[in-house]
């Protein structure tokens, strides 16, 4: 029993020198990718609808910062804001592509009283939300005060 067991330690010791043995082989470069494979592993992605609202505040600012240049006489709201109009999760058994879909509202024209939807899709494989068409509405009804919306250029109220 004590001579398996010297064994059996001699043994772990040995490929244990074979392993650091190979490791530093590898050197420090090994060492550096080993450890960013291991903070890569760690880090968070954000959660697809904060993912979606920093794509909104983004295209908010790009669509008002393009405004003036596209209607030159059209007169721009004091606050910008969007309104997500609908938001649905698409089951993994019903879709291989696309997990969620969105619709937002763009609303940043005082005159004409327009506004801009966007449809997005969140792809599978990318975990990344993209646009897939961009329409212009003429507002019939006053936007609604239900429902999530974004003043201020995007601030939230």
């Amino acid at each position: 029993m004590y001579t398996s067991f010297i064994l059996s330690y001699s043994y772990t010791a040995y490929t244990l020198g074979v392993g650091v043995k190979a490791f530093l082989r590898i050197g420090y470069l090994g060492l550096v990718f080993f450890g960013l494979g291991l903070l890569g592993g760690c880090l968070k992605t954000p959660h697809p609808k904060e993912a979606l609202h920093q794509l909104a505040l983004s295209d908010l600012k790009f669509i008002c910062n393009e405004a003036p240049e596209i209607y030159p006489q059209a007169k721009l709201l004091k606050n910008p804001f969007y309104i997500v109009h609908a938001y649905r999760d698409v089951p993994k058994q019903n879709s291989k592509q696309v997990l969620a879909y969105a619709e937002l509202r763009f609303y940043y024209l005082e005159s004409p009283k327009f506004y801009q939807r966007r449809y997005f899709r969140l792809r599978t494989h990318s975990k990344s939300w993209e646009r897939y068409e961009i329409e212009l509405k003429h507002i019939l009804d006053p936007p609604p005060e239900n429902g999530k919306f974004y003043r201020n250029g995007g601030k939230d109220d």
